[in-house]
């Protein structure tokens, strides 16, 4: 039974990890398919998360023709307006390919898992200066101490506070994250070798990466370009994928003056509805963040058909309760 943070009230069993899998068995919908026949029919849509990532990548080249486009432009005024757009923009289609990073930590980007880390080191991995096998020991932790002090992904122990858009916008939140997750990957000294190294590449790719592409931008002119690439990656990026993991995780009652490094938070996923902001910003299945965690190896192309299942069963009253909207959500969590 998961307690709800500072209320003390339980979470609905059925919706936790735990739960659910001890009753699966006794899933059926209204046609009388059983859970496990159902997930029998589940196949990854591997042409849809190409065309996703793609899709990411060209916002991402959208942003730089128009960072480009911007030293065009007679007024400073204009430009420092388009340029701030334009850094917001590509911090956001980071976050959104970001989320990716996150299926292939559970092999869900490709069939094999050879190519899957490797598409998405090469994709996804090189923006963010992490390996895919670093992060998915990191994230595995998240989703066995989820709620706990020991939950290695933990925007959410922090208020939706001034401090936290400071932080955020400022780098110091992208930074603290990044140091914690160098110092979480242990678990065998052999293994921890092979991190290191892995890390270290990774690292390296990513830095001659940037450094590549900040410097065609100097030397060909394009100083707007310069500031819009590092705005977008150093404080807009990290704020988009803070804000992200906090609405699906905050509690509406939780104490904006507990440590919840140290007091358990308590276990909170979100199902949210909407398309266009609601799908790009949780993309790769993060706007139906709760059944991921009910079924972490499910391809995101396949989760609205197990919303759809889980509808027509007895827990879909449940279920019904943790769907909000991303917006909604954000009200309730101001100053909490």
């Amino acid at each position: 039974m998961s307690i709800v943070a500072g209320t003390g009230i339980a979470l609905e069993d059925e919706l936790d990890e735990k739960k659910f899998h001890s009753i699966k068995s006794r899933l059926i919908n209204r046609e009388g398919k059983t859970y496990y026949d159902f997930k029998k029919t589940l196949k990854p849509n591997y042409t849809k998360i190409a065309l996703d990532i793609t899709s990411g990548w060209l916002v991402i080249f959208g942003c730089v023709f128009i960072g480009i486009y911007t030293n065009q432009l007679s007024s400073n005024w204009l430009k420092l307006f388009v340029s701030l757009a334009d850094a917001i923009l590509l911090g956001f289609a980071v976050n959104y390919l970001s989320n990716f990073f996150h299926e292939a930590a559970h092999f869900n980007i490709a069939p094999d898992k050879l190519k899957n880390d490797l598409l998405a080191n090469m994709l996804l991995g090189i923006l963010q200066a992490q390996h895919i096998k670093h992060y998915r020991i990191v994230h595995w932790k998240h989703h066995i101490n989820l709620g706990t002090p020991e939950d290695t992904e933990h925007s959410y122990f922090d208020a939706l506070s001034l401090r936290f858009f400071f932080e955020s916008l400022t780098g110091i939140r992208a930074i603290r994250v990044f140091l914690f997750r160098s110092n979480n990957t242990k678990s065998g000294e052999k293994e921890d070798d092979s991190l290191k190294n892995q890390k270290r590449m990774m690292l390296f790719a990513a830095a001659v990466f940037h450094l590549i592409v900040l410097f065609i931008f100097i030397i060909t002119t394009h100083y707007w370009m310069v500031g819009i690439w590092l705005a977008g990656f150093g404080a807009f990026f990290p704020f988009f994928a803070s804000l992200r993991q906090l609405l699906e995780h905050r509690d509406e009652w939780a104490n904006k003056n507990r440590n919840y490094f140290k007091t358990p938070h308590g276990k909170i996923n979100r199902i949210f509805s909407g398309r266009g902001f609601a799908a790009s910003f949780g993309s790769a299945g993060f706007d139906r963040h709760l059944l991921h965690h009910l079924e972490p190896q499910i391809s995101y192309t396949n989760l609205k058909e197990l919303d759809l299942f889980l509808q027509e069963t007895f827990i879909n009253d449940a279920l019904k309760k943790r769907k909000t909207t991303y917006l909604k959500t954000f009200i309730s969590l101001i100053g909490k």
